[in-house]
This record gives structure tokens, sequence and C-alpha cells, in this order.
């Protein structure tokens, strides 16, 4: 067992120094007689703790030695001739793909099987690692009869070459052929270059990244791979389109043996979402200043306004001549007309900011459409029009803020009472419509057309409408359908130009209470 001592910066616990060495158990452990049943491994990972695990996992089918850096690691390779190596990728200084190709190159530990470890789930890094020589790979938290199972079959196929070294190249062909398929199959485009700069193998990935068919590829790679403007490396195709990717290369060998493993990812997709979530911040960014300033705009010119629209209700009470009293009432009203603005905006500002919210309870909408359309009526018959309310029927009730519903039938009202057009009809109906209610505006007036419903929503577009006689700011709809939206709600419209529009909100209907029998 091994003895713990302090605790590493990591936070991990640390491990005597002499525990990076054969200990006097290790080395009866590998008598002739002792050894067919333990395995000798030799772990390299800074994670002391999870040495200590692999430790306690592996009691009594494995001796276990440990090295925390790369150059104790090939020490102890080298001095004890273990039976396999778990090797982590990430190590301090010298990580684990470079104390792999170290241990390949030592003289007599070339069959030494090597197994990767790590708790990345990047098949990048598990295909450089079998590609530099690794004979298998595992992903942290380790299973024990499956990491044990793995340990077996390689050390088993070890031993056999020792006994049978004719059987090296079939092993070798089988381990290569391995390599070869999962390479293959990677979906990061991989290119390996001799040292001159020639591509001496594309796998299918690679192929398709640069858009040819099928290998050999006769060109070089600096005629492939470029470095741009920005600094960002790219795939120049034949096409002369350039691809932007992600790259990581690693070289074996020296000299004119040497071959330069190229691994690249076609980042595209990556910044085209990137780009996509900069906008989205930027405009919830612009969404929350602009929030912020309607805001302040309504709470300051609201002040004014209240002022105004009190003291003008004052002089209501004193005497004075019919002229004057006209004035005043052209005053209220406009003073009324600001304040339903004001209203609006705040509650746009409101919207865009997140801090709306709304109540929803059962509300009858039988008994809310005609509160709604008593005063309606009064103003679509100074109009010249005929407010049709719906008839009584039995209750109906959706899941609303009933104080918002109110405003958004108001909204759609008062729109058809203003764009309509003189002796036109103006109908609210309410249906059930299988799990919904509609509570639909109708009127036969003018219509829209098909751009304008496509800007139908845009807040301040009176679409066209602007600088006419008829009051308006744009924001009625857009506020309409975002309080729709937020009671769980939609708000549809169907239009022809001629032929009027129909306004529909639908709501989830109430369900049912059951009753007693």
């Amino acid at each position: 067992m091994m003895n713990t001592t302090t605790v590493s910066p990591r936070g991990a616990r640390q491990l005597p120094q002499r525990h990076l060495i054969w200990g006097p158990a290790a080395a009866t452990a590998r008598t002739p007689a002792e050894r067919a049943g333990l395995i000798h491994l030799l772990v390299v990972d800074d994670d002391v703790a999870a040495i200590e695990y692999l430790d306690q996992l592996l009691k009594g089918f494995a001796q276990i030695s440990f090295a925390t850096n790369g150059e104790d690691a090939l020490r102890l390779a080298e001095a004890h001739r273990p039976d396999l190596v778990l090797l982590d990728v990430e190590l301090p200084g010298m990580d684990g793909f470079e104390v792999c190709r170290r241990l390949r190159a030592m003289r007599g530990l070339g069959e030494l099987p090597i197994i990767f470890a790590t708790s990345h789930a990047d098949p990048g890094i598990e295909t450089r690692a079998l590609a530099l020589g690794g004979d298998d790979f595992v992903r942290k938290p380790f299973s024990a009869p499956v990491l044990c199972a793995r340990v077996r079959r390689l050390v088993d196929r070890k031993r056999s070459l020792e006994r049978h070294p004719g059987q090296g190249d079939r092993h070798r062909q089988i381990s290569d052929g391995r390599v070869a398929a999962i390479v293959e199959a990677c979906k990061d485009a991989i290119l390996v270059v001799d040292a001159a700069g020639g591509v001496v193998m594309a796998n299918a990935a690679a192929c398709a990244l640069l858009n040819v068919k099928a290998q050999p590829l006769s060109v070089r790679l600096d005629e492939l791979l470029i470095v741009d403007a920005l600094g960002r490396h790219c795939v120049q195709r034949a096409s002369g389109q350039r691809v932007p990717v992600e790259a990581s290369t690693s070289t074996e060998g020296h000299g004119t043996d040497a071959l330069t493993v190229h691994v690249l990812r076609d980042t595209r997709e990556r910044d085209r979402e990137q780009a996509l979530m900069r906008r989205q911040t930027e405009a919830a960014a612009a969404r929350r200043a602009t929030a912020s300033m309607l805001s302040y705009i309504a709470h300051e010119i609201g002040n004014p306004v209240n002022v105004i629209k009190g003291f003008a209700q004052l002089m209501q009470a004193e005497r004075m001549s019919a002229s004057q009293a006209d004035k005043l009432a052209h005053i209220l009203d406009a003073v009324g007309h600001l304040s339903e603005l004001l209203a609006d905006v705040s509650d746009v500002a409101r919207m865009e900011s997140g801090q709306f919210r709304v109540e929803l309870q059962d509300v009858e909408l039988h008994a809310l459409a005609a509160q709604a359309c008593e005063p309606a009526a009064a103003q679509a018959a100074a109009a010249g029009m005929l407010l049709r309310a719906p008839p009584p029927a039995s209750p109906m009730r959706a899941r609303a803020d009933a104080r918002r519903l109110r405003q958004c039938l108001d909204n759609l009202l008062s729109n058809a009472i203003k764009y309509a057009g003189d002796g036109v009809c103006i109908e609210v109906e309410i249906e059930a419509r299988g799990q919904e209610i509609v509570l639909a505006v109708q009127d036969h007036g003018c219509g829209l057309d098909e751009d304008q419903l496509a800007h139908l929503y845009e807040p301040y577009n009176r679409l066209g409408r602007d600088g006419g006689a008829i009051p308006g700011t744009g924001l009625g709809l857009t506020l309409t359908r975002d309080l729709v939206q937020a009671m769980g709600g939609r708000l549809e419209v169907r239009s022809q130009p001629g032929r009027g529009c129909r306004f529909e909100i639908l709501l989830a209907a109430s369900q049912p209470t059951g009753t007693l029998d």
C-alpha cells in the first residue's frame, strides 16, 4: 500500500519521493514464480489521487509503480521494463504524446503496450494517441472490469510476442490496420506530410475538406494550408475558396525520415455560431439600452404630464366661458392620449428588459368582451361605424391576465375604429377551437396588403399612415402581440386588401373543474 503525507497545491494527496522507484515488493514480484499472476503496471499521471484510486482499483491484479512527469516515466520504463504503461495525456512539461514517442524510440521498448488515458472526450486526442503508437485508449473515470480486460489483453499479447518473436509482424499489421481504420473514419481532417512538404496521406475527411475525390494528392502542404491576413489558418481549395480551420501539428522522426501529422478541423460552423451569438448579444444589449432609455423618458415626461392633467382638472371646477371650456377639453384629451402613450412605452420597456410579468387566472371572455365593447361602441358610432359585441352564450374561460387581455382587446378595437373606414361594421367573436379559446376582432374595411403584413409588428411603424389625421404611435399591435405571448397565447391576423382584417387572440382554454355526484 502507498503511504500519503502532504497535500499538493492542486488539493490531491502527494506520495513520498521513494515511490517513484521500484520497491522491494515490486522486485520480488518479478521473479519467474510470481510474475505469471501479477502484472507490472507503470502509471504516468500528475494526479496523485488518480494513482491512489488505481492502486485500490487494481489491488490483487497488478503491482503499480508510478511517475508524475514524463522524465521520471522514461527513466523508470528503461530501468525496469514494466509490462504495460498507463499514460495520461496531460502532464507537466513533457506531455503524454511526447512520452509515447520517446518510449517507442527506446531500444527494447518497441513492443511495450501503452494505454493512453484522459478525461476529455475529444476524438482528435484519441486519433493522435493511436497514430503515435498507442495501443489503446481509455477515458476517466475508469471501469475496473474494462480496464483489467484491456490491460490483460495487451500484456498477454506482449508476452506471446516475447515467447514467439515471429508473430510480431502479424500483430503489428493488425495494430496498423486498426490505426488506419480509425484515422480514415475520423471526422477531423488528417494530413501526413513528409520532410519535403509533400502530402503523403490524407484521410476521407481531409479529401472532403479539400473538395477532392481521392488520393494521392500531388501537392505540397504550403499550397493547401495558408495563413490569411487575420492570422487564421485556412485550407486553400483548387477553386480558390478558403476554408478556415483549426490546426494542430505533431512531428515524428528526424531529418529526411520525419513525418508531420496535421489535424485540421473546419471552423465555419463554429464561426457562424459565434457570429450569431455576437449578434444576439449585441442585439440584447441594444434592447436593454433602448428599454432603459424608454423607461427614463416615460418616467421623466410622466411627471409634468400629471401636473398638467391635475391643474386642468382643477380649472374645470372654475367658472369659465364656453370657448375656454372647449379649449380645456382639448387639453385634457391630448393629455389623455399622451398618458396612454407613456403607459405603452413603459410596457415596451419592461418587455425589452425582461421585467414584465403577467398573472394568469381563469377569465370569462364574454364578460370581458362586454366591458370592452361598451365604450368602444360609442367611439365607433361617433366615427360612423357599427360595433357588434358577441351575443350572450355559455361561459367560455381562458387562461389569461384579465387586465392585460382587456388592454389587448382595447388596442384591437381602437385600431379597427381608426383604420377600417366610415360605415364599416366591426364584430367581436368568441369561439372554442380545440384546446384553445379564440377572441377575434373582425372588420370589413380596407384591409392590408402583403407588404404591410410583413411589417405589421414593427414598433413605431404605422404602415404608411404617418402624418395623417389619425392619431397613433405604431406601438399598439407590437405591444398586443407581446402581451398575448406573455400570457402563453398567440396573435394571428388574416387580411386582404378591400376585405378587411381579422385579428385573433388564441389562448389556452381553462381546464373544467370536476363535479361531484
